[in-house]
Order: structure tokens, then C-alpha cells, then sequence
């Protein structure tokens, strides 16, 4: 399956994006399948004769999928549009243009985490909310924060039958391990809530609960973490809005500017002409010449000398035209009315 997804890669690389998407969804979907397989096989009582253990098998699958959902969400776009899904169900869950991009996204993690037991990776969880976090920071925030609300429990680990915990310890690992990732998604989760402006949730009111699962020392720095994040993104929206408020600044001193050139048109932009205008219209003297070219005293004419030489020049033009054409059939005619003149003979 690595190698598949490598190829996918090397694909998307040399240009042709759709067909690596095609082949890192059928990889992973793939790769899916055979996680299920390995989930029926090692929950059946009946041991293998050799040496198979589907636990271990099961372990390098979930990095199978793990890998697979990472490169199918950095092939992901949410303007491309997927002509067909090729039998992909997860390129028609992830492409389809009837939902919202963030829809999209929950809806792809959603069937990955149906497929795996009802669980997902820390891993998966992370690629996943980085994605999120672009198209929709609050909507990623949400989707770390339930992964970490469901496995932070205290009975999870607890849990109904002993197949689950050991697919459970196969997909999101063991406490320990989990424990070296938990930093991770919750810097992430702050990332995400700070960048949206939501401050229903501080890591503060939930100092009692992560001192169970991480150190002192890294509760204390995603603190500051977190701090550091609100001040940025406090610091980069007073940005925005002073940015805002010069642009429109800009363009109120520039309707100004175009008001004191324009007066009139400035009061008067519906109907276009100005009252002042059309009082002085009627008074206006037209001398011969404009009404020889404007008899029918349109406004907005203006005479000037190589316009009136053009209209001059056409005139005698056209005036030379008729004459010779008039003196040309005047000739014709005669010549064909006149009697054929006689032959002299001579006499000797």
C-alpha cells in the first residue's frame, strides 16, 4: 500500500492531480478493507496453524489508513470538481458538490471512523484538523476537542469486551503512547479556538483533568501557548480592521475629490444633465454654419476646423460627382437622338 501511495504522489507530481486522487482513494479504500478482514479474523476464537498473528497485522493496516487519509486530504481541494467517483465511496463522500466543504471533510473522517471500529488515530485526527482548520477553524476545534472529550475519559479504557480495547490499543494506541501525542492535538485545538474567536472553552477549566494525562510542565506551556495564540490573533484582526478603516477612508476622500471637480454631476448623477443646462439650452444662438451642419440644433455638438474642412471637402466631392455624372448621360442621350450624319461622295 506504501508503495501505491507513493505513486499516487509521484503522479499528482507530474501534473495529472485527478488520476492521484483516484489511485490514493482506491489504495486507501483498500486498505480499509483489509482492516476489516484482520478486525473479523483476530475476534474469531479459532487460532491460525502458522505463525499469523492478525493482532500485529493489525496494527501495520491502521498505518496503512493512516497514510492513505493523510495523502488523500493533502491531494484534497475544495473547488475541484470529480466528474465520477469510479466506484470510490470515498471520493463521492469527499467530492460531492452538494454540501459545504467543512460537511465534506466531517463527512470523509466520519466514514473513516466507521470503517475503523468507530475510532479514529491520533494521527488521522491531526492530518484531519489541519484541513479542517483551514476551511473552517472553529468547525476543526469542535472535531479535536470531541476526539479528545471520548478518548480522555476515564472509562474508555474501560471498556464493554476485551476484542474492542486490543482494536481499540490497534487504532489510537495505548495510554502511554497516547499520552506522547496529546500535546500535539491540543495545540492544535488551541490553535484552532483562538483563530476563531471562541472563548467558551480555555485549556485553564480543564487543568485538573490533563495533569492525569501529561506533565506539569507541558500543561504550563500549552497555557502560554495558548495565550500567545490569542494575542496574535487579537493583534492580526486590529490589523484587519485598521486596514478596513483606511481603504474606506481612501475612498470617502476620493468621492470628495471627484465632487469638488463635478459639482453638478455630482448633485444631479440620475438624470445626467444638469438643471443649469437645460435652463441656458434654449437660449443658445446658432450661427448659419451650425445650422448647416446641425439644422436640427442636437446638443453636444461641437465645431471644430478639420470636422467642418471633412464636411466641406465631401460637399464639393460630391458636388463634382453629380456634374460630370449629369453632363456624362446628357451626352449619351444627345448622341443617340441625333440623325447619322451623311457620307460626301466625290465627283470627278
Amino acid at each position: 500500500m506504501q508503495e501505491e501511495l507513493a505513486i499516487a504522489v509521484q503522479i499528482a507530481r507530474g501534473g495529472d492531480r485527478v488520476g492521484a486522487i483516484y489511485k490514493a482513494h482506491q489504495s486507501l479504500e483498500n486498505s480499509l478493507s483489509k482492516f476489516i478482514s484482520l478486525v473479523e479474523l483476530a475476534t474469531n476464537d479459532q487460532k491460525s496453524s502458522n505463525s499469523f498473528d492478525p493482532w500485529e497485522e493489525l496494527k501495520v493496516q491502521v498505518a496503512h489508513v493512516n497514510f492513505g487519509v493523510s495523502v488523500c486530504l493533502r491531494l484534497f481541494s475544495e473547488h475541484r470538481v470529480m466528474q465520477s467517483s469510479k466506484g470510490c465511496e470515498t471520493v463521492e463522500v469527499l467530492y460531492t458538490q452538494k454540501k459545504s466543504a467543512t460537511e465534506r471533510l466531517r463527512c470523509f473522517l466520519d466514514l473513516i471512523k466507521g470503517k475503523l471500529d468507530g475510532m479514529l488515530s491520533p494521527a488521522i485526527v491531526l492530518v484531519g484538523g489541519r484541513c479542517l482548520q483551514r476551511v473552517n477553524p472553529e468547525s476543526a476545534g469542535f472535531f479535536v476537542r470531541s476526539f479528545l472529550a471520548n478518548v480522555t475519559n476515564s472509562s474508555e479504557y474501560d471498556v464493554r469486551d476485551a476484542a474492542h480495547a486490543r482494536i481499540m490499543e490497534c487504532v489510537v494506541g495505548i495510554q502511554s503512547t497516547f499520552k506522547e501525542v496529546l500535546p500535539s492535538l491540543l495545540s492544535l485545538e488551541v490553535e484552532c479556538f483562538a483563530e476563531c474567536g471562541n472563548i467558551m472553552y480555555p485549556l485553564d477549566c480543564e487543568v485538573a483533568k490533563l495533569r492525569k494525562w501529561i506533565s506539569d510542565n507541558a500543561v504550563e506551556e500549552l497555557l502560554a501557548y495558548e495565550a500567545t495564540c490569542k494575542r496574535r490573533c487579537a493583534e492580526k484582526n486590529t490589523q484587519i480592521m485598521k486596514k478596513a478603516k483606511h481603504r474606506e477612508s481612501l475612498i470617502s476622500s476620493n468621492n470628495g475629490i471627484i465632487e469638488k471637480q463635478y459639482p453638478e454631476s455630482a448633485q444631479h448623477p440620475v438624470n445626467g444633465v444638469s438643471e443649469s443646462t437645460n435652463n441656458k439650452a434654449p437660449n443658445t444662438q446658432y450661427s448659419s454654419l451650425q445650422l448647416l451642419l446641425n439644422p436640427f440644433r442636437l446638443e453636444g455638438w461641437r465645431l471644430h476646423a478639420s470636422r467642418v474642412a471633412a464636411v466641406l471637402i465631401c460637399i464639393l466631392l460630391l458636388k463634382l460627382l453629380l456634374t460630370g455624372a449629369l453632363k456624362l448621360v446628357k451626352n449619351t442621350v444627345n448622341a443617340m437622338r441625333s440623325p447619322p450624319r451623311r457620307q460626301r461622295q466625290l465627283t470627278f
